[in-house]
């Protein structure tokens, strides 16, 4: 797994963004709200490329790709 370019180091915290909360307690808005704003605030949304996962040392694999 990479970040930025860089292979993620198992060592580091990482902050990730879900749409659901995992712990108890959680105070904010739903995420739909949060977006619901965002998205009325924005006037062109434009799309971003996709970053796909590449699988490496697969070839002449059958049934796995």
């Amino acid at each position: 797994m990479r970040l930025n370019g860089k292979p993620i180091d198992a060592s580091k915290t990482y902050k990730v963004a879900g749409w659901a909360p995992v712990a108890e307690g959680v105070q904010g808005e739903p995420i739909w709200d949060v977006m619901e704003t965002y998205l009325k605030s924005e006037k062109v949304i434009k799309p971003r490329q996709l970053s796909m996962p590449t699988l490496k040392n697969m070839a002449g694999k059958p049934g796995v790709i």
